[in-house]
């Protein structure tokens, strides 16, 4: 009996075979593919080594690519369209909501994308590990901030960020940084005197000379938080006719909008100047024996975006000059105390 043979044929023109010659086309083909694919980069065939196969990766090995979120509206709430942030509900078909999203489609009792019944809602899981595994940069990256918070809580973290910039006071000056960067900046490029060593809830005694003088709390016993260290206090000592007027101002990263009130970091003031066995003659010939004013007032808090307040609508403590000695008429020497709200 005489074989016939068949010629090699693709797939979409193997039906006019025989099923077991079909059968033998088709695994003769893919033996050939295989022969002439390994370790090709795709749609390139030709003859391959050992040596070309990609060795396995390690186990447990993990890719180290950044992931990227394009459209950040799927870490949003579908009603409120707010940031998603645990705990998370979703229906029957997998529609999400945040919890108090959940608790109002409660009286409609239908899913606000596919009318389900909300008495399906479940907790997603899945959904919360995402949402709190995707990370952002802080906005204050550029003034030293390395803090990556959630998605959901990056505003909650600006709000406390200890790296929000303010503006410096000079006038022609448009420098802006941390509290630590204004440090530098105040004493490196205009000459104002710092000082670092105010303890909190202690009176300290300092020196004031004419103009701006800054003060920012430390505590080398640790009684002071780092919350507390990123409060910078101006004193600016300003000379009048018959006295020194002295204003404090809380320069502070999260002021409140309006700089008239008392921002998010409530702190008092507490200031005192005291002279005795005075030998002065002052007008009209009295003679003052000792001189002793002591005020205590709430700081008024700024960022300095809006400039400096005006004086005049805030609380001086005014020095008269009578009573200042009379070889330190360029400064004057005041007990300060700090303290928190």
């Amino acid at each position: 009996m005489q074989t016939r043979s068949y010629p090699y044929f693709d797939d979409d023109e193997l039906p006019l075979l025989p099923l077991r010659a079909r059968l033998a086309a088709a695994e003769e083909k893919e033996r050939k593919r295989a022969r002439t694919s390994v370790g090709k980069p795709d749609g390139i065939l030709g003859t391959s080594s050992p040596s070309s196969v990609p060795p396995p990766p390690p186990a447990g090995a993990r890719s180290e690519s950044a992931v990227t979120v394009e459209d950040t509206d799927a870490l949003d709430c579908g009603v409120c369209y707010l940031p998603l942030k645990p705990p998370i509900f979703q229906c029957a078909v997998g529609h999400v909501v945040c919890s108090l999203c959940r608790d109002k489609l409660k009286d409609n009792r239908k899913c606000h994308v596919c009318r389900g019944a909300t008495g399906g809602f479940r907790r997603c899981h899945a959904m919360e590990r995402l949402v709190d595994s995707s990370r952002v940069a802080c906005q204050n990256a550029a003034y030293g901030c390395t803090a990556r918070p959630p998605y959901h809580d990056q505003k909650g973290h600006q709000e406390l960020c200890l790296h929000a910039p303010c503006q410096c006071p000079g006038e022609a000056c448009s420098f802006i940084g941390s509290v630590e960067a204004l440090l530098d900046h105040f004493a490196g490029v205009h000459g104002w005197p710092c000082s670092t060593k105010i303890r909190i809830n202690k009176i300290s005694y300092i020196h004031l000379k004419d103009g701006f003088n800054f003060i920012r709390l430390d505590d080398d016993q640790g009684a002071t938080t780092r919350a507390d260290r990123q409060c910078l206090f101006l004193l600016d000592v300003k000379r009048q006719a018959l006295s020194r007027a002295i204003s404090v101002l809380l320069i502070h990263p999260h002021a409140s909008v309006d700089d008239q009130q008392p921002c998010m970091k409530h702190m008092n003031c507490e200031l005192t100047y005291s002279q005795s066995t005075l030998s002065i003659i002052c007008p009209p010939k009295d003679l003052v024996m000792s001189h002793d004013q002591k005020s205590k007032f709430i700081v008024t808090c700024t960022d300095l975006s809006k400039g400096l307040p005006n004086p005049d609508e805030r609380f001086q403590f005014v020095v008269p000059n009578f009573v200042l000695p009379g070889d330190k008429k360029d400064a004057v020497n005041v007990g300060l105390r700090i303290q928190s709200i």
